[in-house]
């Protein structure tokens, strides 16, 4: 299983409407901001994130990620 650790984070959106792309942005700003202050570690597995996920977390998405 890759692994990569970081302090940053960048969010990449598709082209659309001003407002699907604001109120994308705003959606995801929103979700971030909870996620970042849980306490702990966050994995990111497929585009999903997880404050203080469990060993048994990560591998039962990445399973699922690698099966498609």
């Amino acid at each position: 299983m890759p692994v990569r650790s970081t302090n940053q984070i960048s969010l990449a959106f598709q082209q659309g409407s001003r407002e699907a792309l604001e109120q994308t942005a705003k959606r995801s700003q929103r979700n971030m901001s909870q996620l970042m202050h849980r306490e702990g570690l966050f994995a990111f597995i497929n585009n999903h994130g997880k404050a203080n996920p469990s060993l048994e977390d990560i591998t039962a998405a990445y399973a699922v990620m690698k099966c498609g």
